[in-house]
């Protein structure tokens, strides 16, 4: 075997030092009272995640404080609080070396004003619009991140309820006025067409009964489209104890009727139980009890058993 065999092996192997020149180091996040805003800064720090794998250098410990703190100001203002600064020190003199964020929230920003309005075709600019309590946002509380995002999806259900199955809401257009503190929101919407429910296929039935799932049905074709009684019919399939699953969804597609079809997929359950046990009676003695249920015997969810 050729000596530049062994030197190569040599470059690939670690040096046996390099573990102990790792500087190991412990952060703190100062000027935060609030423990869940503690813990989402630390969550979100890879400076303290990365605590067991400590870089070789001061350097490079600087150079991951540096990338720590625009990731800290995100989930800050995540939080409401868009005019947080947030400065660093590392004590190197020190073992463990200590690194610490100080952190100035400031006041959250209030939410000031959320606009709705409609985008594209000016056919259905005259329709209603949700008020800002149906899509989970209360104006003067602090402008955060997560209840906005959960707002776009509240006014496509909300749409949807209103008989348009495709509404498109763009991405939140969030303003920040920092003289102010406070956030403005508007959402541009496009509901598209108005539809009614058209015809309703099941898939995955093997012995219950068509007719008797169709009977579950909480609208009638031709009815205007509200995507609320999709979730009403799976309730009710899922009440039969029939079904491990059920999923109701539209079609893709409005027909020049101005209806959409709607698709039930569904997985049956095994419809027979058996039970088993064991039992003492002073006056018998030992004895064993069995009983059996039949969920579906005719196909429409009628029980049977002892």
């Amino acid at each position: 075997m050729s000596i530049g065999f062994f030197i190569l092996i040599g470059f690939l192997r670690p040096h046996p030092l390099l573990a102990d020149q790792r500087l190991s180091y412990i952060v703190s996040v100062e000027g935060i009272s609030d423990r869940a805003l503690l813990k989402l800064l630390e969550a979100v720090s890879e400076t303290v995640s990365l605590r067991e794998r400590p870089p070789v250098s001061l350097s490079l410990l600087q150079r991951r404080v540096n990338q720590d703190i625009p990731i800290l100001q995100k989930a800050l203002r995540s939080q409401g609080y868009y005019g947080a600064r947030i400065t660093s020190k590392i004590n190197s003199d020190v073992q463990p070396i200590q690194v610490v964020f100080n952190v100035d929230t400031g006041l959250p920003y209030i939410l000031e004003s959320v606009d709705i309005h409609v985008i594209g075709d000016d056919t259905e600019k005259s329709m209603n619009f949700p008020d800002i309590l149906d899509i989970g946002l209360t104006l003067k509380e602090p402008g955060r991140s997560k209840p906005i995002l959960d707002a776009k999806h509240a006014i496509v259900r909300w749409y949807q309820k209103q008989g348009f199955p495709f509404p498109q809401v763009d991405e939140p257009k969030v303003v920040v006025d920092h003289k102010k503190r406070t956030v403005t929101i508007a959402f541009g919407v496009q509901p598209a067409l108005k539809a009614q429910f058209g015809d309703t296929e099941f898939s995955g039935l093997e012995s219950v009964n068509e007719a008797y799932v169709r009977t579950k049905i909480p609208w009638k074709e031709g009815d205007p489209f509200n995507a609320e009684l999709l979730r009403m019919l799976e309730e009710r399939l899922m009440k039969t104890g029939l079904f491990s699953s059920a999923n109701a969804k539209e079609g893709k597609v409005i027909d020049e009727k101005g209806r959409v079809p709607v698709g039930v997929e569904m997985r049956e359950r095994k419809h027979r139980t058996i039970k088993g046990g064991a039992s003492y009676k002073t006056d018998e003695g030992p004895g064993a009890n069995v009983s059996w249920e039949h969920r579906n015997i005719l196909g429409r969810g009628q029980r049977w058993g002892p």
